[in-house]
């Protein structure tokens, strides 16, 4: 996703937290003048520009601008797995093209959990915490 359609809100409000707006100043909800939730960055210029009521600034008037983050995609587990078991065979026909059947029998059997969507969707594909050092492995945290 490009980074031109993400969405934004610009306000135009009174954000002096120790001073009220003017009390003939018709605000949404005591503070806020204008907003306006812009569901395309392109044209947050042109809508700027046209729409938003005309302040003073450093008076207690202030213009707003907040991105709204759309979320990630995620993969699923099985394509997760799948795509972890067509990389390792990628690498083994890359180096071992000889031994591939061999040593992909081998890594699933070594690290079952790490391709197996289960475990992925559980969050256990990783290898698991030692309870004895309290961690995934190397020397002792103290």
């Amino acid at each position: 996703m490009s980074r031109s359609s993400l969405m934004s809100v610009l306000t135009v409000g009174w954000l002096n937290p120790y001073t009220q707006p003017p009390a003939d100043t018709d605000t949404i909800d005591g503070r806020l003048v204008w907003t306006c939730t812009v569901l395309d960055r392109a044209y947050e210029r042109a809508v700027q520009e046209e729409h938003r009521p005309k302040v003073r600034l450093a008076s207690g008037w202030n213009y707003g601008w907040t991105c709204i983050y759309l979320e990630p995609r995620r993969w699923s587990a099985e394509r997760k797995a799948a795509t972890r078991r067509q990389n390792l065979r990628r690498h083994l026909l890359q180096r071992f093209p000889l031994f591939v059947a061999e040593l992909e029998e081998r890594e699933l059997g070594r690290r079952p959990y790490y391709y197996d969507p289960l475990c992925i969707e559980a969050g256990t594909d990783l290898r698991p915490v030692n309870w004895q050092l309290g961690h995934n492995g190397g020397p002792p945290l103290h």
